[in-house]
């Protein structure tokens, strides 16, 4: 049976403030647990709205830590500093490719913002999906258990730390797997405000939160977790095949 995840990515005194609540209104109607992709320290070079409010924004999580909505870390920065890393899904990012000791410098101030104000994430995202080996090294001292990324269908370990996978980032309906969708509020219109919720309506007895994955993975059996494991390695060959198809289409390598 497929189960959704929802994610917010972005979350910081720079969003779209707007937005951000016209989503709140849904999840909150429809009684949605989503994952909340918090910037600790916003210094993306992109345009965003320039209302920056921190207060605002400490507001909006502790309403979302009363609804037990997930407060996930979302970098540091959101710098572009780095390479893409071990996914490859970009050519840029915040981790990938630098130093360990400075991803974890980046990573412990990240933190230390966000225990600061309450909050004690222990789910990682990485922007633009760039991590490496001294990203998951990082976070494993700094006792993150959770990585929201990868490639698959379902959950897995990966040196000490589990990884649900991200592979949409819009609502569309998969026949099975752990779906994690990945949205981002800027960038949302009115016509995608309505398509959300419609999808909500069809499949909310199917959308999940990250705490029920957590426990029903925790209490797999070696044969579910190895019709895990094989349906990820077949979908990976196919990831694989689109992605260096994608790259080459637009020059990258």
């Amino acid at each position: 049976m497929t189960r959704y995840l929802i994610r917010l990515d972005d979350i910081s005194e720079n969003m779209d403030f707007s937005k951000f609540n016209a989503l709140k209104n849904i999840f909150t109607k429809y009684k949605i647990r989503p994952i909340l992709g918090v910037i600790p320290k916003d210094k993306r070079a992109r345009i965003l709205n320039p209302n920056k409010n921190k207060e605002k924004l400490w507001k909006e999580l502790n309403f979302a830590k009363k609804e037990r909505w997930t407060i996930a870390q979302h970098g540091y920065i959101h710098t572009t500093e780095g390479t893409g890393g071990t996914l490859k899904i970009n050519n840029y990012g915040e981790f990938g490719g630098l130093p360990y000791t400075y991803q974890l410098e980046k990573i412990k101030k990240g933190k230390k913002i966000l225990e600061k104000e309450g909050f004690k994430p222990d789910i990682f995202i990485a922007p633009a999906h760039s991590f490496d080996k001294n990203t998951l090294k990082a976070l494993k001292k700094e006792n993150f258990r959770i990585v929201s990324d990868g490639a698959g269908f379902y959950p897995f370990k990966k040196d000490n730390l589990l990884f649900v996978p991200v592979i949409i980032w819009h609502a569309r309906e998969f026949p099975f797997g752990i779906i994690t969708i990945c949205l981002h509020p800027d960038e949302f219109t009115d016509k995608g405000l309505k398509k959300l919720e419609k999808f909500i309506i069809k499949n909310r007895r199917k959308i999940t939160n990250i705490d029920a994955v957590i426990n029903k993975f925790n209490k797999t059996n070696i044969f579910t977790r190895t019709w895990f494991k094989t349906t990820n390695s077949l979908f990976n060959i196919a990831w694989l095949i689109a992605l260096k198809t994608c790259l080459k289409k637009y020059g990258r390598k």
